[in-house]
């Protein structure tokens, strides 16, 4: 009876003992390739080389690398050009297909390739007007300015920036530093009554 009576105990133990807590299987974690390289075919290669090369002759004419964005002389690096950039900007923010490659951007950066056109650009110009200030001792190059004509077409574009920015637009590409930088060389920003009084020089 007492054999019994104690395996009735450990029954009844075993069946109200807390049911042991089962851990459901990890689930297999996906694998994130890091710095993946995108595969070229041959002839997408051979492409690319080919307009590097196209890019060479260039610096070696012109003395640089910026290719006009609208180039008769040879539209196809135009526009290989403008994709380089595009797709180092989609690389740059980590999106997903980028053409360019680690290996690309250093063959470009090693014969001098910049990025940032429009950038460039304008520090280009800012340079040519501070040679016309040296030289006339101000900034008011004319509309119709024989010596550089492409200066006047900037001087008159920096002022309708400058007229956006003052009045909200985002579409604006004046900046705070571009300001600060055409104040510096006593820039005229008011030529017309329409538009507000410039800022002081560093006032931001």
């Amino acid at each position: 009876v007492s054999s019994n009576f104690n395996n009735l105990n450990s029954n009844i133990r075993k069946a109200t003992a807390p049911p042991t807590a089962v851990t459901p299987p990890m689930p297999k974690r996906r694998r994130v390739a890091t710095n993946q390289q995108p595969r070229f075919r041959g002839y997408q290669e051979k492409q690319w080389e080919e307009q590097f090369e196209e890019l060479l002759k260039f610096k070696e004419d012109q003395g640089h690398c910026l290719v006009p964005h609208t180039y008769p002389e040879n539209q196809v690096l135009s526009r290989w050009v403008k994709r380089q950039r595009y797709q180092y900007k989609l690389k740059a923010a980590g999106k997903v297909p980028s053409t360019m490659t680690d290996a690309r951007i250093k063959k470009l950066e090693d014969i001098g390739f910049i990025w940032d056109s429009h950038a460039t650009a304008w520090d280009n110009r800012l340079k040519e007007l501070t040679q016309y200030c040296e030289k006339h001792g101000d900034c008011n190059v004319p509309s119709n300015y024989p010596e550089n004509p492409e200066l006047a077409t900037w001087i008159k574009c920096q002022r309708r920036q400058y007229k956006l920015f003052w009045a909200g637009n985002k579409a604006s590409s004046m900046t705070v530093e571009r300001m600060n930088a055409l104040n510096a060389l006593g820039f005229i920003w008011k030529v017309r009554e329409d538009l507000p009084l410039p800022p002081s020089s560093h006032m931001f």
